[in-house]
């Protein structure tokens, strides 16, 4: 290894020791993109082509609708190429590329200004922001997949907190960027603090999710998943069919109110999904034992269906309804991020290929459903039917939910066992290895795992698995005290040997019995 790669991993090492959940800020990171992306005041000129006030939400219908069918469509590419995908994401070029990419899509959408009408095959400036929106579908697409395969390593009960610590950490920065909404470059224009971070919170998320991407990239081990295949399918079709209506609601809503209006609901969902956040950290960690993910996705799918269903009543709030929506969404998106990495892990299956499907259902839905919104149900109403499609959605989102989580596939797929991994209860299953008051002799082994981890360039997941080895576990004591599959341990344990150059678990105990007596 040379110097500077050796510097880079030693750095990675020494921030990861100084703060350990610092690879997960990516998760932060691209959280709060995506909520800034939703706030047009952010990135949007007040002002239109005319020089008139903007007065409609068109752009973000824009945006959401192009954004949306773009990273849909990445994903899907990525979880149907798999091999290739999953080099690149662990590529030096990732960090890079996103950068440049993200910088691409900011100047696109920041320099169009209102200039959204032209479509995304026109050269002339009404064309950018299309290309902007098209650019910022992709970017997100691949900070999908990258943070996918920081969590697919990471123990269930430390996914559900991330994710919500994730959570409060972008509702911060946005509320830190909207503070400081009034410096700007030009009259009417978007602040500086937008078009930084606009440009900035991508190459920050790739950064961060970089720590913690070594190794070499996950594989398939179950071939045959039986049941389980059966339950992830319509685990995917149940979250492309909310999404759909999460997307209409939305779609609707945003066509119907004004862009400030659009921008004040924006901020008081944020303001809720704060204390949403808050709250389920609060009762994971003093009051639950088990999370109840089944019966959080049933209500999430009958808040959304009711919100659906109401939404061609004239008296209807659009505001209301338009946060109700947006917060409901954000606590199923937390779900799915959760479920996702506990079937990447536990199965064996490649990340890339299950948050691709996965994630490409929720925001192939979510385009769909702004295309729906905008483009179809407005024609539907002309010949009075938009309410039989509004219902009609609605029924099949909470029917659909309903049937998925009592199928004997998602009962499979997600056992008793997934309820017990996402309790904080299931940390002391860890304990012991970053206990600091061990007995000298296990603090001597420790200290010579970890040199040997060192030399060797083991990633952080096999560094675990050799720990464990060296004590004499199985493979199947380390998999339940790991929360992965006994054949992902295996994995680990054969690309383990083969960077050691040994053949056997006595082996390996040999060499660190003779560095601890050193």
């Amino acid at each position: 290894m040379s110097d500077k790669p050796r510097r880079n991993t030693e750095l990675k090492r020494g921030l990861l020791t100084l703060w350990p959940g610092l690879a997960y800020l990516g998760l932060g990171f691209y959280f709060a993109w995506m909520l800034l992306l939703s706030d047009t005041c952010i990135w949007v000129s007040d002002i239109d082509a005319s020089g008139n006030a903007l007065t409609n939400a068109g752009l973000l219908v824009a945006v959401m609708l192009l954004q949306n069918i773009t990273a849909a469509a990445a994903l899907l590419l990525a979880a149907a190429i798999n091999a290739p995908i999953a080099r690149f994401l662990q590529s030096r070029w990732f960090t890079p590329i996103v950068s440049v990419l993200s910088v691409l899509g900011t100047v696109c959408i920041i320099g169009s200004g209102p200039y959204f009408i032209g479509g995304p095959f026109g050269l002339d400036i009404k064309g950018l922001f299309s290309y902007g929106a098209v650019i910022c579908g992709l970017v997100a697409a691949l900070l999908v997949l990258r943070c996918s395969l920081v969590l697919v390593d990471t123990p269930p009960h430390r996914v559900l907190v991330y994710c919500l610590i994730s959570e409060l950490f972008a509702v911060a920065m946005y509320f830190i960027i909207v503070a400081n909404n009034g410096f700007k470059p030009f009259s009417g224009g978007p602040s500086y603090a937008g078009i930084i971070a606009l440009a900035l919170l991508p190459v920050l998320s790739s950064w961060a999710t970089s720590l913690r991407i070594t190794g070499s990239a996950p594989v398939q081990v179950n071939a045959n998943l039986g049941d389980r295949l059966v339950g992830f399918g319509w685990f995917v079709v149940m979250l492309f069919v909310f999404s759909l209506a999460v997307g209409v609601s939305l779609g609707h809503c945003a066509s119907n109110l004004s862009v400030y209006t659009l921008q004040a609901g924006t901020r008081i969902s944020a303001d809720f999904r704060l204390v949403l956040a808050i709250v389920f950290l609060a009762l994971i960690i003093g009051r639950l034992e088990r999370v109840p993910f089944p019966s959080v996705c049933l209500l999430s799918a009958a808040i959304v269906a009711v919100m659906l269903a109401l939404l061609p009543l004239v008296g209807l709030d659009k505001t209301v309804a338009y946060v109700v929506v947006n917060v409901t969404a954000t606590l199923f998106n937390i779900v799915a991020w959760c479920m996702l990495s506990l079937v990447a892990s536990k199965e064996g299956r490649s990340p890339i290929r299950i948050f691709g499907l996965g994630f490409g259902a929720v925001m192939g839905g979510n385009g769909l459903g702004w295309f729906a919104s905008v483009r179809i149900i407005p024609q539907l109403a002309e010949v009075g039917v938009d309410f039989a499609v509004y219902v009609t959605i609605a029924l099949l989102t909470i029917i659909l939910a309903a049937f998925v989580m009592n199928s004997k596939g998602f009962s499979v797929l997600f056992d008793t066992t997934a309820a017990q991994e996402f309790s904080l209860k299931a940390e002391n299953g860890l304990k012991k290895l970053a206990d600091a008051s061990l007995p000298s002799e296990e603090s001597a082994r420790e200290a010579a795992c970890e040199a040997i981890a060192r030399e060797y360039g083991l990633s952080l997941r096999e560094r675990d698995i050799f720990m464990l080895l060296a004590e004499g576990d199985s493979a199947d004591a380390i998999a339940v005290k790991l929360f992965i599959s006994a054949n992902t341990v295996r994995t680990h344990v054969h690309n383990i040997y083969g960077k050691m150059d040994i053949h056997s678990k006595q082996e390996l105990i040999d060499l660190v019995r003779s560095r601890t007596q050193r």
